[in-house]
């Protein structure tokens, strides 16, 4: 691959601050035309997704101005850099002609399958191992940690300003406890490692490994294939589940999967709620093979939608909506890995994180 010569247009198709846009513009000034659309493709976007959903991705202290539609359609039409978010119009590839590379920055591709992106010719990337994986790291341990100790209970106590001593199960120590982690990228690697130094035994299943053993990586104290996840599920008390949603993982846990976790483990689930038979969840909680579950995602979560009622109804569950990658330091450093890779793209060289459609991430 050769250097890109002349003026390259960059589109930022997602919520970006007037910083955002210098960032990206400094990478090469003299070369790079770098325009933010969000505000101009919204009306767009609306067609689309519901208000709620948009605004889950909207920053509401940034504004940027609209761009006149036959601007807009000159800055699209000659763009071959795209930079996006989780939502924008489906048909915006199509808008596109020129362009040759999209970057998205989430970790994962399963709330695209609507877009044109979806499996799409061009060159496309993501922020895997680079948005908020040690956020919602902690958030899963944390979460992990207060059902072992039942602070939902003391929550529900302190809220009707009633105290109970009685009402607590004993707690249980995570030290020596087995934590086995769904997906050993960039959010289940931060698992591992806040997990070990804990005292904890890590397992953990990656994709690409095709014989259970030592893990030759360094992250987990053993590591098994996805085809052995029952053998590895059976000896774990904490369950963490950070694999991308893919053809692979969609509804893997079902009924018969839970059948075989450790009786008396917690389940947590911060990557995305089709990977989980909400309906095989419930029953485990409900019989008690799981003593209880920390869930940041849920089944339609990814749409703003409310958790099922029988769900949210559990005492040994606590949810919250799709928050954990949010921290008072900035934790999405996607926007370092858009700049980092356009300098490689503007080098002729490959750029990282490139999407291969047949796993899905």
């Amino acid at each position: 691959m050769s250097a890109i010569e002349g003026i390259v247009v960059v589109v930022i198709a997602r919520d970006a601050s007037p910083q955002d846009v210098e960032k990206v513009q400094s990478v090469s000034p003299e070369q790079l035309e770098v325009v933010p659309l969000w505000r101009s493709l919204r009306p767009d976007t609306a067609r689309y997704f519901p208000e709620t959903h948009i605004k889950r991705f909207e920053r509401p202290d940034v504004w940027m101005p609209d761009l006149p539609k036959e601007e807009l359609d000159r800055v699209l039409r000659e763009a071959q850099v795209a930079f996006c978010g989780g939502v924008h119009p489906s048909d915006l590839l199509s808008r596109m002609p020129n362009v040759q590379w999209a970057h998205f920055s989430m970790a994962g591709l399963s709330s695209i399958q609507h877009s044109q992106f979806w499996r799409s010719k061009i060159d496309v990337t993501t922020s895997r191992g680079y948005t908020g994986a040690r956020s919602i790291a902690e958030m899963a341990v944390f979460g992990g940690m207060m059902i072992a100790k039942s602070f939902q209970v003391a929550v529900r106590q302190t809220d009707v300003q009633h105290y109970d001593g009685k009402a607590f199960p004993p707690a249980k120590l995570a030290q020596g406890k087995t934590m086995g982690v769904i997906g050993l990228g960039g959010i289940g690697t931060n698992v591992a490692k806040l997990a070990t130094g804990i005292g904890m035994r890590v397992v953990g299943s990656r994709r690409s490994t095709t014989k259970r053993g030592p893990d030759s990586e360094g992250v987990v104290d053993e590591v098994f294939p996805p085809s052995e996840l029952k053998e590895m599920l059976s000896a774990c008390d904490f369950v963490v589940v950070c694999a991308p949603a893919t053809p692979e993982t969609i509804g893997m846990f079902t009924a018969e999967v839970f059948s075989e976790v450790k009786p008396g483990s917690i389940f947590i689930n911060v990557a995305r709620g089709e990977i989980v038979d909400e309906s095989a969840m419930i029953a485990a909680l409900e019989t008690g093979r799981l003593a209880g579950a920390y869930l940041d995602v849920f089944q339609g979560s990814e749409e703003g939608e409310k958790p099922p009622a029988a769900l949210m109804a559990l005492p040994n569950v606590v949810i919250t909506p799709h928050i954990a990658v949010r921290a008072d330091v900035p934790q999405a450093f996607s926007l370092d890995l858009f700049c980092q890779s356009l300098r490689k793209f503007l080098n002729g060289e490959q750029i990282d994180n490139l999407v291969d459609w047949d796993r899905g991430y």
